[in-house]
């Protein structure tokens, strides 16, 4: 079953006008459940037209704006024999009743929908409310990763998450074998694969791989093979 968390309310006009157009698309079917009264559902769906409008209206007026700031250009500091045509500005209207603070109304109408007895988490998705967190990968399909490293008189050091697990597995080869040998199970990470009393007399190609434990049984995916060189 996904978990979910609280979506903050958008802060950006974008994201804030996506939030209104769902909710006057879907209140009227939750409504009854939020305890949102008809009138309130309707005044909601003015506001979003309203706010579409604003948004629309900002780029006419920004590009009003540059053409207005031109044409005041041109007659302050412009050739004194010539005319230039007035600028055409536009109009505001708003496509219904309107009333101030629409964002901080539709704070109040967000927490006032949490706060609902008929609040679920289905409504809550639907209405861009909750955000259902990833369910964490099963530790079957988990793949370790190993960071290798040298060490002096032969030994080395394999760095891993832990994670959810209790315990890594470790195997090593030559490169030039195909036979996996054991180099231990560890619970720590850095762990040390040490060299048993054998130091090669010159660098030795290894590769390394892992795979997850818990309660001494193996559960997850087997690393991506790492090779390393040992040292003397």
């Amino acid at each position: 079953m996904a978990k979910y968390r609280k979506r903050p309310f958008p802060e950006r006009l974008s994201e804030i006008n996506a939030h209104y157009q769902n909710w006057k698309e879907k209140l009227p079917i939750y409504g009854m459940n939020l305890g949102i009264s008809s009138s309130d559902v309707a005044r909601q769906a003015l506001t979003a037209d309203n706010f579409q409008y604003l948004l629309n209206y900002q780029a006419v007026w920004q590009d009003s704006a540059d053409a207005y700031s031109a044409w005041r250009r041109e007659m302050l500091y412009g050739n004194p024999s010539s005319q230039p045509p007035l600028p055409t500005l536009p109009s505001l209207n708003l496509p219904e009743q309107h009333f101030a603070g629409m964002i901080t109304e539709g704070k109040r109408l967000q927490q006032r929908m949490f706060r609902a007895p008929g609040f679920n988490n289905m409504i809550g998705e639907d209405l861009g409310l909750l955000i259902a967190n990833p369910s964490p990968p099963s530790p079957e399909s988990y793949v370790p990763s190993l960071t290798l490293k040298a060490l002096d008189g032969g030994a080395v050091q394999a760095k891993w998450h832990k994670g959810e697990f209790q315990a890594i597995k470790l195997e090593w080869r030559r490169s030039n074998e195909q036979i996996w040998l054991s180099a231990g199970v560890f619970t720590t990470s850095p762990s040390i694969h040490p060299a048993d009393g054998f130091v090669p007399p010159a660098p030795e190609a290894r590769q390394y791989r892992g795979i997850m434990m818990i309660k001494d049984v193996t559960v997850s995916e087997w690393s991506p093979i790492v090779s390393v060189v040992t040292l003397p």
